[in-house]
C-alpha cells in the first residue's frame, strides 16, 4: 500500500535481506546510494528483513537515525526472497522498482544502466560480465541455464543475478512465490512483458565461499519445473493448484514493524553515514541482450 501523500518518488530500491548478506551492510548501502545519486532523481530505499535479524540491528539503528532516505520493514519470520520483494513492493511510491541484493554482486555505478535499459524494456536484469569464480562455479552455472532453457525454451546467462530493473505494471500483474524470484524474467517474457540483459561489471566482492547441499539442487530442479507450468498452464486448472500451493506464504507472512524514514526539513540536515561518492565511472558502452 502506497502513502498518495507523500513526496514524488521515481525510483523505489528494494533490498531483501535474508540469511545470506554483506557483512558490513553500512557499506553496501552507501554504494548503492551513490549508484543512485548519480541518477539525479527522487528515490526511496526499502529494506525488507526477512525475519529477525539482531546481527543486523546497528547497522539498521545506523541508518534509521542518520536521515537517509530508507524505509526497514521487520518481518515476523523467515518467508523467502519472493514474499520479501512482495513486501517490499507494496509498499513502494516509485513508477520504476529497482531489486538489489543484500550482499555484493555488482558495482554500485552499474544501477544506472539497468534503469536506462528501461528505455527500450519493460525488464532489466544484470549479467555480471566478465564473470569471475571458480570452474565448479561456472560448471554449475551453465548446466543451471541450459537446463532452464531445455524446459522453459528461454536463454538466459545470470539469473543469480539479483539487480534488476523494472516498470511498476510489471509486478502489478504478476505474483511470485516461494523463492521463485530470480525466475521473473521467465514469467515477464511469457506474459509479453519485453525483458532485456544488461552487462553489469562484477562486484570485486562477489565471492560465495562455501558449497550448496545436494536438496538446494533438487529445490532449483523443482522449481524450474513450477514456473513451466506456471507459464504453461496459469489459466487452467493445474495452474490454479500450483498457485494455491505456493501463494500460502504470502497470504500468511505478517509484518512485524514498518518504520519511514521522515521527510527532512531545510533546517534538519542529514547526517550521512556514507563517505563522499567515489564511485568508478560507469563505461559509456552497455551491451544490452533482448531475450
Amino acid at each position: 500500500m502506497t502513502d498518495s501523500t507523500a513526496p514524488s518518488v521515481e525510483i523505489s530500491a528494494i533490498i531483501p535481506v535474508g540469511a545470506r548478506h554483506a557483512r558490513d551492510l553500512l557499506a553496501l548501502h552507501c554504494e548503492y546510494q551513490q549508484g543512485l545519486e548519480a541518477l539525479g532523481v527522487p528515490y526511496e530505499i526499502i529494506v525488507v528483513l526477512d525475519g529477525p535479524r539482531p546481527e543486523l540491528a546497528s547497522d539498521i539503528q545506523r541508518l534509521l537515525s542518520s536521515g537517509e532516505r530508507v524505509s526497514v520493514i521487520g518481518r515476523t519470520r523467515r518467508f523467502g526472497e519472493a514474499t520479501a520483494l512482495v513486501a517490499g513492493f507494496q509498499r513502494a511510491r516509485g513508477r520504476t522498482i529497482l531489486t538489489l541484493p543484500a550482499y555484493h554482486q555488482i558495482r554500485g555505478g552499474e544501477i544506472g544502466k539497468l534503469v536506462r535499459a528501461l528505455g527500450a524494456a519493460d525488464l532489466a536484469i544484470g549479467w555480471r560480465w566478465p564473470r569471475a569464480g571458480t570452474a565448479l562455479e561456472s560448471l554449475r552455472r551453465n548446466l543451471f541455464h541450459r537446463l532452464l532453457a531445455w524446459i522453459t525454451g528461454q536463454r538466459f546467462h545470470d539469473l543469480g543475478c539479483g539487480a534488476r530493473a523494472l516498470r511498476r505494471r510489471v509486478l502489478e500483474e504478476i505474483n511470485l512465490y516461494g523463492d521463485q524470484h530470480r525466475f521473473l524474467p521467465v514469467l515477464a517474457s511469457r506474459v509479453g512483458f519485453k525483458v532485456l540483459e544488461v552487462e553489469l561489471r562484477q562486484s570485486p566482492l562477489d565471492r560465495f565461499e562455501g558449497a550448496y547441499p545436494p536438496r538446494e539442487y533438487v529445490r532449483r530442479a523443482l522449481d524450474i519445473c513450477t514456473v513451466f507450468f506456471l507459464a504453461r498452464f496459469a489459466l487452467g486448472l493445474l495452474g490454479e493448484l500450483i498457485i494455491f500451493t505456493h501463494a500460502r506464504d504470502i497470504n500468511d507472512y505478517q509484518i512485524e514493524e514498518v518504520v519511514r524514514y521522515p521527510e527532512r526539513t531545510l533546517t534538519q540536515p542529514a547526517q550521512p553515514p556514507c563517505a563522499p561518492p567515489a564511485l568508478e565511472p560507469a563505461s559509456d558502452e552497455s551491451h544490452q541482450h533482448v531475450v
